[in-house]
């Protein structure tokens, strides 16, 4: 278990109950602040010193906590300003009776960010004793007892929380390939909405047919329902499955409101591989995002073919280039051909 947590800033290391961290030399005497100030900054020492020994006591007490219980806690430590801390109980014997005396621990470290419940024996009873984990926005419930109800009553509590019931093993995308400075963050989202869908994982598809050839894009437009539409040849030309998920593409997956497969023409499969080399789509850098957009859509285009696997994700870009116009109209092409009831939509992203 990885036990160190730094603070960001100039000082030497200092270490409390066997972690290290990086002090400020003015909290710690080292350095001679002004005469005028001199009381203020011991104040500040004095207030940070007891601050860290209240974060790492909390930190400390929950660790001993879940450890009993044969879980396992974890320190990010790719950025000292967050501090955040993921607990891990995934396929431990755990039940709902054990995460009763587990919700004062938990609720007082402030930078509780992921509880990975997977495998588990947790139902619905016990999702009640997480709801004043105010910091969580990742919870794993995959293969558990938890049904729609625990889940419901969890996110009227925290609704910014992402719950996963996706299988550990179930696998979409290749680490660092999706959001590669985000911990994994929007890989996991695409995932769930994929695993919702019920899509297969074309990244696993290689290995199992190395003659496949397939293609899928996934559009998440920001507050509205998901969409998937997935093109596989066959012969001459080729089958597409569409689906589109209820509710907004937020930290949820839904469920399928509308799913559809359609025969594809010669000519319609040959329009395809016509935008697809337009867009020079096995040539393209895994990501085309643009920083600063809040809101707007993702577009994640998928390729098999050949025994190779490749994934382009791009989001709403106000000032697109060439190369960016491209990989759009390939993906508009693919939304058009599914059928589905989405162009007006579609246009507003």
């Amino acid at each position: 278990m990885d036990d160190t947590a730094r603070w960001a800033g100039p000082g030497p290391w200092f270490r409390h109950r066997g972690r290290t961290m990086v002090l400020p030399l003015t909290l710690l005497g080292l350095v001679t602040a002004p005469a005028p100030a001199q009381q203020d900054d011991e104040a500040s020492r004095d207030a940070a010193l007891e601050e860290i020994g209240r974060l790492f006591g909390a930190q400390s007490k929950a660790a001993a906590a879940v450890e009993r219980l044969g879980g396992k806690v974890k320190y990010d430590t790719r950025d000292p300003r967050k501090r955040e801390v993921s607990v891990d109980f995934s396929h431990a014997r755990l039940t709902d009776s054990d995460l009763g005396p587990l919700k004062d621990p938990l609720k007082a470290v402030p930078r509780l960010v992921l509880l990975d419940l997977s495998g588990t024996e947790v139902g619905d009873s016990g999702l009640a004793h997480l709801h004043d984990l105010t910091a969580l926005n990742r919870l794993n419930v995959a293969q558990t007892r938890v049904m729609d109800v625990g889940v419901a009553g969890l996110l009227r509590a925290l609704p910014q929380v992402h719950v996963s019931r996706r299988p550990r093993p179930l696998k979409f995308f290749p680490d660092g390939m999706i959001g590669p400075d985000d911990g994994g963050f929007l890989a996991d989202w695409y995932s769930e909405n994929l695993y919702a869908m019920g899509e297969p994982s074309l990244w696993a598809l290689p290995r199992e047919d190395r003659k496949a050839v397939a293609y899928r894009f996934l559009w998440t437009p920001s507050f509205r329902s998901p969409v998937a539409v997935r093109i596989v040849a066959s012969g001459e030309g080729a089958v597409l499955h569409a689906v589109k998920l209820d509710g907004g593409s937020g930290y949820r997956g839904g469920k399928p409101a509308s799913r559809k497969s359609v025969k594809l023409t010669r000519d319609q499969w040959a329009d395809v591989r016509r935008r697809l080399d337009d867009a020079r789509f096995w040539s393209l850098p895994h990501e085309l995002r643009t920083n600063g957009i809040a809101d707007g859509a993702s577009y994640v285009v998928e390729g098999v073919e050949g025994g190779k696997y490749h994934v382009v994700h791009a989001n709403t870009n106000p000032r697109p280039d060439d190369r960016y116009s491209r990989y759009k109209a390939l993906c508009e092409e693919m939304i058009k051909l599914s059928g589905l009831d989405v162009m007006d939509l579609w246009k507003t992203y």
